[in-house]
C-alpha cells in the first residue's frame, strides 16, 4: 500500500545526507587551510552590518601575492550565529588600515582567510546532517 510519510522521510533522509556531505567538506576545507601559507595584508575596510537581519559585520582585506593584488571579504563559518557581541569583537580585532596576517591558498591565491583552520561552527552543518539522517532512518525502520 502506498504510504507518503515513507516518501517524506525518505526525503529528508537524502537532504540529510546532503547535509552531512556538505558538512564533510566545509571541515576538510577547514583543515587544508591550516597549512597554508602566510603574508602580511592589509583590512581595508570595516562595517558594522547595517540591517538588523544580518548582525555580521562587513570586513575586507587585502593582499598582495607575486605583485597581483587581491581583495577579499571575511568569510564566517557556517552556522555563525550572528550577535551584535560578535560583530562588534571582529569590528574590533579588524579595524580598517590594520596589518593582519592573511592565510592563502597556494593552489588558488584568491582563496584566503584570517583565520585559518577548523572552528567549533564548522561541526555544526555535520551535525545537524548526521543528526537528521539518523533521525529519518531511524524513523524509516519503525515504519514511517
Amino acid at each position: 500500500m502506498f504510504n507518503p510519510y515513507i516518501i517524506i522521510l525518505g526525503l529528508f533522509t537524502v537532504t540529510g545526507i546532503g547535509t552531512t556531505i556538505w558538512g564533510v567538506w566545509i571541515l576538510a576545507r577547514a583543515r587544508r587551510s591550516a597549512g597554508w601559507p602566510g603574508i602580511d595584508g592589509e583590512i581595508i575596510s570595516c562595517n558594522k552590518a547595517d540591517d538588523a537581519d544580518s548582525l555580521l559585520p562587513d570586513i575586507r582585506f587585502a593582499y598582495t601575492l607575486a605583485g597581483k593584488r587581491y581583495e577579499k571579504n571575511i568569510d564566517f563559518p557556517s552556522g555563525t550565529s550572528p550577535t551584535q557581541q560578535l560583530s562588534d569583537s571582529y569590528v574590533q580585532r579588524f579595524p580598517r588600515g590594520k596589518v593582519v596576517r592573511v592565510f592563502y591558498n597556494p593552489a588558488d591565491p584568491e582563496e584566503a582567510t584570517l583565520e585559518p583552520g577548523v572552528h567549533p561552527g564548522d561541526w555544526m552543518v555535520l551535525g545537524f546532517g548526521l543528526g537528521i539522517t539518523v533521525l529519518m532512518i531511524a524513523a524509516l525502520l519503525m515504519g514511517g
